[in-house]
């Protein structure tokens, strides 16, 4: 005789087909997303590269452009070079800055640049930790008017799972580097991007300059996640299958 399916499994199967249905949407979605990061990033990699080979700009001359919407992303990584001074004691030092597997900081020093009303902040490098929490790692500061050279990038954002709440800063001691509350404590206006310095720019000495790579790796990694967002959903739709003939086509 015919197997006589349940009403309660009558009831269940389309139930689980809507959610298979669901997660299979899902991976495909994620899989689609990480493409476009992928395109994204492959934008970026080709402006970065077309930017590198160019002559370091005069920032003085890129301030009105540095101070609209567009230039934050227009000028994003293009090397730069500025003559102005240090102004050390405003120098601060972003936090868990991991390099070679050791923890330290980044050092942050505001620039006055000859000709511009705002200040720029210049990343100048890597110092390791301290003993303790307290043993902050000294440096120094060349004084007068020097030229450095470097390139514009995004100042340090906020760390994952950040909450409201959490202190910014405790003294010299920042998590990251919200530019808008650094200026105001300082009261001064300055760009929204930084200077990452070049290591053989005047105020490197001494501390570990390493810029963030930027190549095919960044491509490469958006397109192997969607590549596995895609295998997971076949393979889940495999699955599926298999489980709904042997448990509500086959007969008993």
């Amino acid at each position: 005789m015919p197997s006589q399916k349940s009403p309660k499994r009558a009831f269940i199967l389309p139930i689980l087909l809507i959610a298979a249905v669901l997660m299979i949407l899902c991976m495909l979605r994620l899989g689609v997303w990480q493409l476009d990061r992928a395109e994204e990033k492959q934008v970026l990699l080709t402006q970065v590269q077309k930017r590198s080979q160019s002559m370091p700009a005069e920032l003085a001359g890129l301030e009105p452009h540095l101070l609209t919407t567009d230039g934050k992303t227009d000028l994003r990584f293009s090397p730069i070079k500025a003559i102005g001074e240090y102004i050390s004691e405003q120098s601060i030092l972003i936090d868990n800055q991991v390099v070679g597997h050791q923890g330290g900081y980044q050092l942050v020093t505001p620039f006055r640049v000859a000709g511009m009303k705002s200040l720029v902040l210049v990343s100048r490098g890597w110092l390791p930790s301290g003993a303790t929490r307290q043993d902050l790692p000294e440096f120094e500061t060349p004084e007068g008017r020097v030229t450095i050279q470097g390139r514009l990038n995004k100042p340090f954002a906020q760390p994952p799972l950040w909450k409201e709440g959490y202190p910014v800063n405790e003294g010299q001691v920042w998590q990251y580097l919200p530019i808008e509350q650094y200026a105001s404590q300082i009261q001064a206006s300055v760009l929204p991007l930084m200077i990452e310095l070049a290591p053989e720019s005047t105020g490197s000495e001494g501390l570990k300059v390493q810029w963030q790579s930027i190549n095919d790796e960044w491509v490469a990694k958006h397109k192997a996640y969607a590549f596995q967002w895609f295998s997971m959903a076949v393979a889940f739709f495999i699955a599926c299958l298999i489980l709904l003939f042997r448990n509500f086509v086959r007969p008993a």
